[in-house]
């Protein structure tokens, strides 16, 4: 196990009795996967956005362990087990949304979580895809799964880590609650990874490949300059709940950054 921070840690221990078939340039033990997640995190910090999040799960005082999610396409925040023994694995409670009254229980103790994140090569079934071991550049993919991100314009290594550092922060904030929303976002916990995660490629300069949804298909944001209007009210709350953050996240210079649009139209004063 190695730490990343105060509070982030990555165990690939699992890997060392992982039977399973593991592709060509995929790694396959403890050491390969930790070091593969740490150049990850290099990317990650590389941006200010990504810098926040890790530095916010970082100051909330609870573990996110990261674990290898073999011969898996997706990676999963606060699942009941580890995928290779099968142990329990420790889970942040969410918060209970009452539908009645449209409104989530008030913020609880946060705890420590987990995230399960498939080891290099994983993410679009394809063994190129992850970190180049001779520049350690994200390795450009050969090909992608159609019915999931046709062009390879999203699901990349860092960007799929980050969604998921984001429901991690939330959840060892106490903070989680998953809203029901429209438009294809499912809930606020989405919505939120999956905005934030949208920054962060904005900040890239990827802006073709910001995500319009939480459909299982990658789906383009079509009306990224109205964004904040369009969802003023989830953007209210996240304001609310997190304001250091989304205060951090606003000065962020990037052309997405709806959280800088939110504030300029909608809040008088500082919050």
């Amino acid at each position: 196990m190695i730490s990343i921070g105060r509070c982030i840690r990555v165990d690939g221990s699992t890997l060392d009795s992982f039977t399973g078939q593991i592709a060509a340039r995929q790694v396959a033990t403890a050491g390969d996967y930790q070091s593969y997640v740490q150049k990850v995190f290099v990317h990650l910090r590389y941006r200010r956005v990504g810098r926040l999040v890790i530095d916010a799960i970082d100051d909330g005082g609870h573990f996110v362990t990261i674990y290898p999610h073999p011969n898996m396409i997706d990676a999963v925040t606060n699942a009941a087990e580890e995928p290779v023994t099968r142990r329990r694995l420790p889970r942040a409670q969410t918060r209970r949304y009452d539908p009645g009254r449209k409104t989530c229980a008030p913020p609880i103790a946060g705890a420590a979580t987990t995230i399960l994140y498939p080891p290099e090569g994983s993410l679009k079934g394809d063994s190129r895809v992850g970190i180049d071991p001779a520049t350690g550049a994200l390795a450009r993919p050969t090909r992608s799964i159609p019915a999931i991100d046709p062009g390879n314009r999203y699901f990349d290594v860092d960007d799929t880590l980050l969604h998921e550092l984001v429901h991690a922060l939330r959840l060892v904030r106490g903070l989680a609650c998953r809203r029901p929303l429209a438009d294809g976002w499912v809930d606020s916990e989405e919505f939120i990874a999956v905005m934030v995660t949208n920054m962060y490629l904005s900040e890239k300069g990827k802006n073709s490949a910001l995500r319009g949804d939480y459909g299982r298909t990658f789906k383009p944001l079509t009306s990224p300059g109205s964004f904040a209007f369009d969802h003023k009210e989830p953007l209210t709350v996240f304001c609310n709940e997190m304001p250091t953050l989304a205060r951090d996240l606003a000065a962020v210079d990037c052309k997405f950054n709806p959280l800088r649009d939110y504030i300029r139209a909608f809040v008088s004063v500082a919050f």
